[in-house]
């Protein structure tokens, strides 16, 4: 014989809830219900269904776009995302190495250099700091490494580097120690010139 399942009350049920479910078919509200009473949880949450991508007014000249819920048809939250539709590049009158596009909705221009460079060649026979020229508007772009003029092959190619060290600490010695002074560490620096080799010493410096 069958028995029918004893009814739970809400108010003495160590509820166990299921799976989280839809609460109706327009809605992306879901909830949980206790599988022993069936009473809902007390926490509920949303679960959109996100479309596609798409114009918010494909009248008004603007390229923002938005999504909406495929379940309820609530629009996302936020400023949602902006999707320019550019033309060709075009070159600016009167610039040799500028071009410009539009952007087929909203009219909205970008504007970009398109230089033609050529090699990087030294500045001077003596030197070895390097440019580059551009082939039709004439703009130079230089390396950002600085030189100076080393005192042995009188080139214009002494560099400067760096480093930082930290205090070696012998540990039976470490009680005796000044340790603000062996926190400071120091930078060493020194020249190297790129054209002859030489190697020039320098100075310390507390950091």
């Amino acid at each position: 014989m069958f028995w029918p399942k004893k009814k739970v009350d809400p108010d003495k049920c160590r509820h166990e809830y299921g799976t989280w479910e839809y609460q109706s078919t327009d809605s992306c509200r879901q909830i949980r219900v206790c599988q022993h009473c069936g009473q809902a949880g007390n926490y509920g949450r949303s679960n959109h269904s996100w479309g596609a991508w798409q114009y918010v007014d494909e009248h008004d000249n603007s390229c923002w776009q938005t999504r909406f819920c495929q379940r309820c048809g609530q629009q996302k939250a936020g400023r949602g995302r902006i999707q320019h539709t550019w033309g060709q590049w075009e070159m600016v009158a009167g610039s040799n190495c500028r071009k410009k596009r539009h952007c087929q909705s909203c009219s909205l221009a970008e504007t970009v250099a398109d230089h033609q460079w050529g090699p990087w060649t030294a500045v001077a026979p003596d030197s070895c700091e390097q440019v580059m020229v551009c082939q039709q508007c004439g703009q130079q772009e230089r390396q950002g490494t600085t030189y100076t003029r080393c005192p042995q092959c009188q080139y214009n190619c002494l560099q400067q580097y760096q480093r930082t060290i930290k205090p070696q600490v012998v540990a039976s010695r470490r009680a005796a120690i000044d340790w603000e002074d062996i926190n400071a560490s120091q930078k060493e620096v020194w020249y190297e010139c790129a054209h002859c080799g030489a190697k020039l010493a320098g100075f310390y410096q507390s950091s």
